[in-house]
């Protein structure tokens, strides 16, 4: 765990046979990097697009966006 974290909260459950298509959704977002472009990115951001392309995917429910949107962010 990082020295950040606070806590997790449950935003939804994948089935066994998503395993692998999570984990290539994982891979395949792509990671702020430190850059102009990418200000405005963190690790909670890309959590975000990481369930949104869960979404996406139907891997989870939609209602796992709502989820992670109310999760408090921390602030820069």
């Amino acid at each position: 765990m990082s020295r950040g974290f606070i806590a997790s909260h449950l935003i939804g459950s994948i089935s066994s046979n998503n395993v692998n298509n999570f984990h290539e959704i994982v891979k395949a977002t792509p990671r702020p990097q430190y850059s102009v472009a990418d200000k405005n990115k963190n690790c909670q951001t890309w959590l975000r697009d990481v369930v949104q392309g869960l979404v996406n995917a139907k891997i989870i429910g939609a209602d796992a966006l709502t989820k992670v949107d109310a999760v408090p962010k921390e602030e820069d």
